[in-house]
């Protein structure tokens, strides 16, 4: 069975899985036990499709169209869960997300959706331990905070960080952007 990562808790250090060496059992997909003992943290929706209107449905499909996006029913689903809120998700929280709300969607599908809307510009795609990619649904300039602990992300605004000075770009190339990781730990 595929790894599964903590729903809505970026960047959890430790994949949980559950190996039933047997055939997929049917019904609704219900998280392992330990992902169930987990708390989730303040607002969190544990549906995120729950809520969503055809309002959101119809204005996620023509923004897809504006960027040049064909809408099909898959890909306005994974961006109706990416756009509800600003929030930095992984491929796997996504899929699982998908499929506990009922939806049936393959990994390679979530993979290849995501790619093709970080190349279209509706999210961002961020690298932050080299363990997995994160989907940001913050395309406007930012940094990120990122605990190491529980490996959550937080947004830093541009103005809040300051650049004395830059080293020039080789010749014949221009800055074209600055990714900025500020990693946190605890106190000593």
């Amino acid at each position: 069975m595929a790894k599964i990562v903590q729903l809505f808790v970026p960047g959890a250090q430790r994949d949980l899985s559950e190996s039933s060496g047997g055939p997929e059992k049917s019904g609704p997909w219900r998280p392992p036990a330990a992902l169930r003992r987990i708390r989730p943290r303040r607002g969190y929706n544990p549906d995120p499709m729950k809520g969503i209107s055809q309002h959101t449905a119809e204005e996620c499909s023509q923004r897809l169209e504006t960027l040049g996006i064909r809408p099909t029913a898959k890909r306005v689903q994974i961006a109706e869960l990416l756009l509800s809120a600003p929030q930095h998700l992984s491929a796997e929280q996504i899929l699982a997300s998908l499929r506990s709300a009922g939806a049936r969607v393959s990994k390679a599908t979530v993979y290849n959706t995501l790619n093709l809307f970080a190349a279209h510009g509706l999210i961002r795609q961020l690298t932050v331990d080299g363990a997995r990619a994160w989907f940001d649904s913050n395309v406007v300039p930012h940094y990120h905070f990122h605990d190491e602990a529980t490996g959550a992300l937080t947004d830093v605004a541009v103005p809040d960080v300051e650049f004395s000075r830059l080293p020039p770009p080789p010749p014949g190339m221009e800055v074209a952007g600055i990714d900025l990781v500020i990693r946190l730990r605890k106190k000593l």
